[in-house]
């Protein structure tokens, strides 16, 4: 089910994995996205985070963040809901910026999943299909984010922790793995070895990806592309104009011009 704007999306999907592990989905996207667990023998990984799922199990996966699932030989089922930060109250937006990714449902969480689900048969009207699925999502993220459902998880190494946080820091900034080398005291190839394992992603695919998304935020709050490429550290726009419609989904202009939707990426 589309929204409306295409500004939200709710989708029951269900896999037969080939082989006995499969990865899944490893991205990252400028938009929310909710993951409610059926059944399936999947450890979901949102950047340095990694939880086995259990039935009933929720993920959260905020804007920019990397993330894949790693699915053994059953059948994964899960409900995928996607929406825009824009759609939220700010209030929410700021109650949600830091929670997750990954909690356990109770009956009501439950019910408002199964609610969502049957906005479109329970609800002809477009109108009307947007303004419930509002209600339900608003309540869905203000349960989340008041913490009693929060699950652990397990965390990467300590080197892959570290690389991250080098990352953050550094994200603005051209990345040269040398420099970081000498600063996390770890040889090149041991760096680039390890994080490919932890990850499922080459360390250089990840920072460029992470580098299109602080610019796509850039471009999102006003600062013109070739500024915001600028600043993420893009010395040639060709290249970061390639980069971006490959990892946003549409040029950088759509995005200057408020004109994208949550159609332009695929979904879990």
């Amino acid at each position: 089910m589309w929204g409306k704007d295409n500004c939200f999306y709710i989708n029951r999907q269900i896999d037969e994995p080939e082989g006995s592990e499969s990865i899944f989905y490893r991205h990252l996207h400028a938009y929310y996205e909710i993951l409610f667990f059926f059944r399936g023998n999947v450890a979901f990984s949102v950047e340095s985070e990694q939880k086995k799922l259990e039935p009933g199990d929720i993920v959260l996966v905020q804007p920019g963040k990397y993330h894949f699932a790693t699915v053994g030989k059953e059948t994964y089922e899960r409900c995928v809901v996607s929406f825009f930060s824009s759609i939220l109250p700010a209030s929410l937006q700021k109650k949600i910026a830091n929670i997750g990714p990954f909690f356990v449902s109770d009956p009501p969480l439950k019910h408002l999943f199964h609610e969502l689900e049957d906005i479109p048969s329970d609800y002809a009207d477009p109108d009307d299909q947007e303004i419930i699925f509002q209600c339900r999502l608003d309540e869905i993220l203000i349960r989340l984010a008041e913490g009693a459902n929060a699950s652990s998880a397990e965390s990467y190494n300590a080197l892959t922790r570290s690389v991250l946080a080098y990352l953050d820091s550094h994200i603005s900034e051209p990345i040269n793995i040398s420099r970081m080398s000498e600063e996390l005291h770890y040889s090149k190839s041991h760096i680039s070895n390890a994080f490919t394992k932890s990850m499922n992603c080459s360390l250089m695919r990840y920072v460029r990806s992470k580098k299109i998304m602080a610019a796509h935020a850039l471009i999102e709050s006003g600062v013109k592309p070739k500024k915001a490429a600028e600043e993420c550290g893009f010395e040639d726009y060709s290249t970061f104009y390639r980069s971006y419609c490959k990892i946003i989904g549409h040029s950088p202009s759509r995005t200057e011009g408020g004109t994208f939707d949550a159609s332009d990426d695929n979904h879990h």
